[in-house]
């Protein structure tokens, strides 16, 4: 298998998306435009005419590249179509430099030991409404109720600084997260909006913010790209109400809600409660010198 590996500016980006919305499984962390916001200097792995490609966000450390997985991007790995069997999966991914430190997400599985399994929620939404909140749980339908006694108004042309801004004064507070990272994603949703991908929603009580949930679109799928809730959508249950909003407006649109998550229980059991399926993606390390 003759595979290059190329760097940043030998990659044609028109026939990298194509190859990308052409694939098995194509995913919106893949495309150029999301891959050069949160990882600008990416590369990549490519058989002959773009058949088969993969890419490879690179990040430096004291000079010495690695290749890790971006902020904002859940799963990469190798796209073509039909998808590779295991054999020549196991041959195009020899072709990762042994002598570079890696750290990837696949979105699918990689015969290797040093692999692990991470829990991803998607919710199929080809179904009419009533169906699929037929699947809702106990607890999640108990929540959307109580939700129902407040006077919500929800716009899916909401103001994504105020999401952000709610995050940075709660969870971000814990987190600790630098500019950087607000920074990429303010660039991201800029970017989507200019290419009609993201969509807003924003759920306010009084004109005051509650809580609010930035999905990105991407052929047949919505990402959960991000989200935050203040402390009175917790005592109010936003955000349970806000998410069957999402799936009412969206229901019977052949679509997937892709939760992007995960491995923590009570988020897990958060995103299962709309009916959510575990659909698993596979995280690959690799020290210096450890390779395929």
């Amino acid at each position: 298998m003759l595979v290059k590996r190329l760097k940043h500016n030998q990659i044609n980006k028109t026939k990298w998306d194509q190859a990308i919305s052409a694939s098995s499984s194509p995913k919106i962390y893949a495309l150029s435009w999301f891959l050069d916001i949160v990882s600008p200097e990416w590369q990549a792995l490519i058989f002959e005419d773009y058949t088969c490609i993969m890419p490879l966000p690179v990040n430096y450390k004291m000079g010495f590249p690695r290749y890790l997985q971006p902020i904002f991007s859940q799963q990469l790995g190798v796209f073509s179509n039909p998808q590779l069997d295991e054999t020549s999966l196991i041959n195009f991914l020899k072709h990762i430099p042994r002598n570079i430190k890696t750290d990837l997400h696949f979105y699918h599985n990689i015969p290797h030991k040093k692999t692990q399994k991470r829990a991803n929620y998607v919710l199929d939404l080809s179904l009419n409404y009533k169906d699929l909140k037929a699947n809702y749980s106990k607890n999640t339908l108990r929540n959307i109720k109580k939700g129902q006694n407040s006077t919500f108004q929800i716009t899916s042309q909401g103001k994504y600084d105020k999401i952000i801004q709610c995050f940075k004064d709660t969870k971000g507070k814990t987190l600790r997260l630098n500019s950087k990272y607000y920074k990429t994603l303010e660039t991201l949703i800029i970017q989507a909006q200019k290419r009609n991908a993201a969509h807003v929603y924003t759920c306010e009580i009084d004109a005051t913010f509650v809580c609010g949930v930035v999905l990105f679109s991407f052929l047949d799928r919505l990402y959960f790209l991000f989200s935050a809730t203040s402390a009175l959508a917790k005592s109010t249950s936003a955000m349970p109400y806000l998410i069957d909003h999402i799936i009412k407006t969206h229901a019977e649109s052949r679509r997937y809600l892709d939760f992007e998550g995960s491995d923590n229980e009570n988020l897990a059991r958060f995103y299962s409660g709309f009916g959510g399926k575990n659909e698993p993606y596979y995280r690959y390390q690799c020290s210096f010198f450890g390779g395929m």
